[in-house]
């Protein structure tokens, strides 16, 4: 099932982390280019979050050995 206009808006919104009012600019593209935006910000966040797990990795790989296991569980990693 398709989006409506309004419906994906509303996505774009939420996945910008921003309130409709201020992606409303976004009403002008058509269905094609807002499906080509809402990919190319997944694609963006899906490499930021793989960034911040490589630099986790290697702030973790600074510490001793006996800290790493402890300092994982605690992040969550």
């Amino acid at each position: 099932m398709a989006q409506t206009h309004s419906t994906a808006l509303a996505s774009l919104a939420r996945q910008l982390g921003r309130p409709p009012r201020d992606v409303a600019f976004l009403e002008a593209l058509d269905d094609a280019a807002r499906q080509q935006l809402t990919r190319d910000i997944e694609h963006a966040q899906s490499l930021h979050a793989q960034s911040l797990r490589d630099a986790m990795e290697g702030a973790l790989n600074q510490l001793p050995r006996l800290l790493r296991i402890p300092i994982r569980t605690l992040f969550g990693l």
